[in-house]
């Protein structure tokens, strides 16, 4: 800027004043300036590309058209099929290999507006795994919800726990972590819907019983397994136990199966009806199943044992896991006490 009196900058184009700034300018009201410090103020703004604040990827945050090439294999593949056209991306990172993104765009390929939110673990080995979404939403006309899938999708997780195939014959994930209404159907007309209430339960343990437990040939309970895992059962909780197994004898007698904590002498947790092995040497599916609950005040941590007691003085065996069945002792957390009643732990 030579030729001016009192020049902005010098011969290498450096800032040699303290500030530019417009005749107007007043700090936080009007008009706008630039300080030799790095610093500036303006009122409003027009930017054709993407706008970087701090230092992405490390920190910080960018926003503009670019998608993360992750994000766009993503939502390409099956189960999704949608394309980004023309979006507007927020991409905020926490470090180099995790960012929280926010998608607004359109979808040609189901012709409405698309909104994604969700984060990416980038130390993952595929895409699948890498990315997690929280929302998943397009625009349906008429509907107060607008949501096609209101929920956690996470491909390779085993937290989701839905499968649906809509008419497009697209199979669609879907996990409730909150009360929702999903629709699925034809451009999303709702063809299916349902409501869904997350009861915070799942499975809590399982664990595989092996071998062959061989009785004494008394007619006494016997333990035929105990569980080599430590569970907690939490104060409040309601669980479904289950066993699974076979059983055969060489002379027919009648048995009665338990689910006990810990040992013989402990609780006993399930009681199951007598069996009667009508055909000698013939394997006979086992299934013992109930609920307890833990209304104690405090959370109660056992093993599981397994017993049978037959009814005659003859040997009983109680098969494990032998292909195609497999024998196992689960352990299912199916809500709060308040909804369920059972054997107290």
């Amino acid at each position: 800027m030579s030729g001016f009196a009192n020049d902005v900058v010098n011969a290498i184009g450096v800032i040699v004043r303290q500030v530019m700034k417009s005749v107007n300018y007043i700090a936080g009201v009007d008009g706008w300036a630039i300080f030799r410090n790095g610093n500036a103020e303006f009122n409003a703004g027009t930017f054709r590309g993407t706008i970087t604040i701090g230092n992405p990827p490390n920190s910080g945050m960018t926003i503009g058209p670019t998608v993360p090439a992750e994000l766009q294999t993503f939502y390409g593949a099956v189960p999704f099929q949608i394309d980004l056209f023309s979006p507007s991306c927020i991409i905020m990172y926490s470090n180099a290999n995790s960012y929280h993104y926010e998608i607004v765009g359109f979808s040609t390929v189901l012709g409405r507006p698309l909104h994604a939110v969700g984060m990416v673990d980038l130390t993952r080995a595929t895409v699948n795994d890498q990315v997690m979404e929280i929302s998943h939403e397009f625009f349906v006309p008429g509907s107060v919800a607008s949501s096609l899938i209101p929920g956690l999708w996470y491909k390779n997780s085993a937290q989701v726990n839905a499968q649906v195939g809509d008419p497009n014959g697209v199979v669609q994930t879907i996990h409730t972590w909150f009360n929702t209404l999903a629709k699925f159907g034809t451009n999303g007309a709702g063809d299916l819907q349902f409501n869904a209430v997350s009861m915070d339960r799942g499975w809590a343990a399982f664990e595989a019983i092996t071998g062959v437990f061989t009785s004494d040939g008394t007619a006494n309970e016997q333990t035929a397994f105990t569980t080599t895992n430590l569970y907690t059962f939490t104060n409040g909780r309601a669980y479904l136990v289950e066993l699974v197994g076979r059983m055969h004898a060489a002379v027919v007698n009648r048995v009665s199966y338990n689910i006990r904590k810990t040992n013989l002498a402990g609780t006993r947790l399930v009681a199951w009806p007598t069996i009667n092995i009508d055909v000698i040497n013939t394997e006979i599916p086992v299934y013992v199943q109930g609920v307890f609950v833990n209304t104690s005040g405090v959370n109660v941590t056992a093993r599981l044992a397994a017993t049978l007691d037959p009814v005659t003085a003859n040997v009983v065996n109680f098969d494990g896991a032998a292909a195609p069945i497999v024998s196992y002792i689960r352990v299912t957390d199916i809500g709060d006490t308040s909804k369920f009643s059972g054997v107290s732990v």
